[in-house]
């Protein structure tokens, strides 16, 4: 069974979690402008993403554009993998290609622990990609631990590239918020995503 395979209610239930709902999990998290060519690329980009209308299109041209924007922002601190196969755990479903996984390596031909966060693309309705994306928040829990870089939480997020909802997994807790935040111009999920990236 592959990562895809999971529900958010079988992820719950194989994955032995517990689901605590929340209604902020950024309170008091500042927007981030993104740079001027990156505003100037995000709206082309849009135009081209809407008209193609598929999940690759809105992850090639709104979700990886914004990560690279991440990247650039922490100076090349973290790195960025893209459809990467990530077989952790096979015999509990927790294998497969990960849309993004976000590590804290600069590193760039090897992925590294520790891995921070797991991105899903969805086209449009995210509810069928949240057990998916916690399996892979497990997965990468599980990752760090065995490569002796546990995390005391792991960040994820379902984006249709327009709307990001979070996740974050404290041991066998998920706090899922009750919202999905609009791109907009980039820079609330950009300020969030830069607060996970740096650890707060």
């Amino acid at each position: 069974m592959a990562y895809s395979k999971f529900t958010l209610e079988k992820a719950l239930k194989e994955l032995e979690l517990t689901l605590v709902s929340v209604p902020e999990l950024f309170l008091g998290v500042a927007p981030v402008a993104v740079s001027e060519p990156m505003a100037g690329l995000l709206q082309q980009y849009l135009t081209i993403a809407l008209g193609v209308a598929t999940e690759k299109a809105r992850s090639e041209y709104l979700v990886a554009p914004l990560l690279f924007e991440l990247r650039q922002r922490t100076g090349g601190a973290i790195s960025i993998f893209s459809g990467v196969t990530f077989d952790v755990d096979p015999a509990r479903g927790l294998a497969g290609a990960c849309d993004f996984l976000l590590a804290k390596s600069p590193e760039q031909n090897l992925l590294q622990s520790p891995v921070f966060a797991a991105v899903e693309s969805k086209s449009e309705n995210l509810r069928p990609g949240l057990g998916q994306c916690l399996a892979e928040m497990v997965a990468v829990q599980l990752f760090n631990e065995q490569e002796g870089h546990p995390l005391p939480m792991v960040w994820g997020t379902v984006t249709s590239g327009l709307a990001w909802r979070f996740m974050k997994l404290e041991g066998q807790t998920v706090f899922l918020e009750n919202q999905e935040r609009s791109l907009g111009d980039g820079s609330e999920v950009l300020g969030i995503l830069l607060h996970i990236a740096e650890g707060k």
